[in-house]
């Protein structure tokens, strides 16, 4: 069940990660290794004692993180990317992610919902011709939602881009975007 439950993590990474299904939690795992590797071992303790002391999981989880002068919301984003590469001790025997969608052609438009605590990854690969390519953020409530872009670089590795989420529309532009470019 364990195993299947990991592989349907990285499955539904759409799912917020207090989904209750059966399933999705044994993959919740993930989220627990993460916090002891990042954070120490003695982390998830103090969590399980704060819910043991009545504090729903969310909140104890949220309570912790400010105690190690961090919050829930940038330990997600890192949670969130460090899932995308995998890296984690044994993250190579993990699975890849799911992706919504792999673009090669543009303009594209991208409409939807949400869960809270969850992911949606997208690929944009360069075309032939491609010089740049331009994101716009519409619609999105700040403070909700955070974007990262994680760059692949053509020469191998990659380079991080937050997008602050200022506004009722927000563009972010990568520059050297092409199959002969940085990106």
């Amino acid at each position: 069940t364990t195993s299947r439950g990991l592989e349907q993590w990285f499955d539904q990474p759409y799912n917020s990660l207090d989904t209750p299904d059966g399933i999705y939690e044994y993959g919740n795992i993930i989220w627990a290794k993460y916090l002891s590797e990042t954070y120490g071992t003695a982390i998830i303790r103090n969590i399980w004692d704060q819910i043991g002391s009545g504090l729903p999981a969310v909140n104890a989880i949220s309570d912790e993180l400010s105690s190690q002068g961090t919050s829930l919301d940038a330990a997600i984003i890192d949670f969130r990317k460090k899932t995308l590469e995998r890296e984690f001790v044994d993250g190579s025997y993990y699975p890849l992610v799911y992706h919504v969608a792999a673009y090669t052609s543009y303009p594209q438009t991208i409409t939807g919902t949400m869960n809270h605590l969850a992911a949606a990854y997208y690929a944009f690969k360069a075309s032939d011709t491609a010089q740049s390519l331009t994101l716009t953020f519409s619609n999105m409530n700040t403070g909700i939602f955070a974007v990262r872009l994680i760059l692949n670089k053509t020469s191998g590795g990659y380079d991080m881009q937050d997008v602050t989420l200022d506004s009722s529309s927000t563009s972010a532009a990568i520059n050297s975007f092409g199959a002969s470019s940085t990106y």
